[in-house]
């Protein structure tokens, strides 16, 4: 009876081309169903297939597949290579005061919000919002910006990280205040880091960063450099 129900559901159902990468169950002549197997390859006689990482190529002769059901297809050369397109990150390290501000406070809590978007293989869109607060005593100066940029991952990489660079342009709110005096502006603001990512699990990343954020100011020259770290969180 099954080879009569097999001849029947070959022919309402015949075997087409496969493609490598993808997976498939293959339901055969001789009753010994493979389900949600990935096909490694094949050749003239046979299908070859994976059934997990740990297990090694099974073969499936070609001429007992009555027919297959395509499970999942095999992932696109643009998602190989560029993997998740969306990430979201948080960093907080320490940012460092020079000229004039050094004068008033040295260091500073550094905190970043970010999200990239993937374009392609070298190149991405970042936003980020950044947080600084320079104190001294009852006085204290705080840098809220916003800016969007690009990301760019260079062709060399280090084993196990990926190196990275990127540019933004934005907007920071400055605020001044003491026990006697308060006031608020927006002036411009340029945000050059570079990074690396190391991947703790498939989509959560440990990053860190070293940048430097220009806040244009007609009085004082305000350049801060600050090291970061924090993790991405892949969707």
């Amino acid at each position: 009876m099954r080879y009569l129900i097999g001849a029947i559901l070959l022919f309402v159902s015949p075997v087409f081309a496969l493609e490598t990468g993808g997976r498939y169950d293959f339901f055969c002549d001789h009753g010994q169903d493979i389900f949600n197997a990935e096909l490694a390859g094949e050749d003239a006689k046979y299908y070859y297939v994976k059934l997990s990482v740990s297990v090694s190529k099974l073969a499936i002769e070609k001429k007992t597949v009555l027919r297959t059901i395509l499970k999942a297809p095999p992932p696109t050369a643009a998602a190989s290579k560029t993997g998740r397109r969306i990430a979201f990150g948080v960093l907080g390290g320490l940012g460092l005061a020079s000229g004039r501000l050094a004068d008033f406070a040295a260091l500073s809590p550094a905190a970043t919000v970010f999200a990239t978007y993937r374009q392609n293989e070298r190149w991405s869109i970042v936003g980020r919002a950044d947080f600084l607060r320079f104190a001294s005593g009852n006085a204290a100066l705080r840098f809220l910006s916003f800016s969007a940029g690009l990301r760019f991952d260079p062709a060399w990489q280090f084993p196990g990280f990926r190196i990275f660079s990127a540019l933004s342009l934005g907007s920071a709110l400055v605020s001044a205040s003491s026990e006697d005096f308060s006031e608020q502006n927006f002036a411009p603001v340029v945000i050059f880091c570079v990074g690396a990512e190391r991947n703790l699990t498939e989509k959560l990343s440990a990053v860190a960063t070293v940048d430097a954020s220009y806040i244009y100011d007609k009085q004082t020259f305000v350049l801060v450099p600050a090291l970061r770290l924090g993790v991405s969180y892949r969707l």
